[in-house]
């Protein structure tokens, strides 16, 4: 009898972490489906098209004449297009469930979820970060498909790149696989950085009264003003050859850590950011 009631109070303690996760889940269920929605067809349009300018290239390409030359580089160019437009959609429509998920109509539906403002946050990022990857992947395998196919990239150079990465790693694997693991990981903190600029300008706009969309645009103006006068701030003067001979100092691996620190310090004040805003400031009126 006294184990059995010694086990209670742990599971009382388990139980607002399971129904955490289990809120979690239930609403990257929902963000995931938000995005596919519109996303899916966008990707099997990339494919479509990867496969009829790769065909289109592949045929014109054994021409010489004048109209095949016009029309290889119409290809291209109608591809290039497509696939620009095709990154640019993807990180808008996440922008936009975003958007319209928590200041919209249907905010009144997301926000009267028993859900903290900090799970609503990480299913946006999460869900966020894994369409953006994901569209960078096929937009990634589009290009690598259509480069084979029209000669840009040799595919010997490509059957050779994966030995010689394995011998580079055998050089030195502590320092190397660390240099890989950083680059990946800034890749990530990079990734997450870009959608919480956007994020926060968003929740920024919705705590004035009048034209908040407007007021969003103006909070990420002022945000790249700041960014651009802290650049060119770095690079006057000596400070930027200061800058530079530390980074060599510090060597590319140091170099990296530290930028994984900054911009890694920009996510968590977004986050904080976004979370205080859907927390305090939401006013849906």
């Amino acid at each position: 009898m006294v184990k059995s009631a010694e086990k209670k109070p742990a599971k009382a303690e388990r139980g607002p972490r399971t129904v955490r996760k289990s809120m979690l889940k239930k609403l990257m269920k929902y963000d995931y489906r938000a995005q596919f929605r519109i996303l899916g067809p966008c990707y099997l349009a990339v494919a479509c098209l990867t496969l009829i300018a790769s065909v289109c290239i592949a045929i014109l390409k054994s021409s010489n004449s004048d109209i095949a030359a016009w029309c290889m580089i119409s290809t291209n160019t109608v591809y290039g297009l497509a696939i620009t437009v095709s990154a640019f959609f993807s990180f808008f429509n996440f922008l936009y469930c975003y958007y319209k998920s928590f200041f919209s109509k249907e905010g009144y539906l997301t926000l009267s979820i028993p859900a903290a403002p900090e799970e609503h946050i990480w299913s946006k990022t999460i869900t966020g970060f894994v369409v953006n990857f994901l569209t960078l992947l096929v937009i990634s395998c589009s290009l690598l498909l259509h480069g084979l196919i029209s000669d840009w990239i040799s595919a010997e150079d490509f059957q050779r790149f994966f030995p010689w990465f394995g011998g580079w790693i055998a050089e030195d694997p502590l320092c190397n696989v660390t240099l890989v693991i950083e680059v990946l990981l800034l890749f990530v903190i990079l990734l997450i950085f870009s959608m919480y600029v956007y994020t926060s300008c968003i929740c920024i706009g919705q705590m004035f009264a009048k034209n908040r969309v407007l007021m969003a645009i103006v909070a990420y103006l002022i945000a790249s003003a700041v960014f651009q006068v802290v650049g060119s701030f770095l690079a006057m003067g000596g400070f930027l050859a200061s800058l530079s001979e530390f980074f060599q100092w510090i060597g590319t691996t140091g170099a990296l850590a530290i930028l994984i620190l900054f911009f890694g310090g920009l996510d968590i004040g977004g986050f904080f950011i976004q979370r205080n805003i859907l927390k305090n400031k939401v006013n849906l009126v």
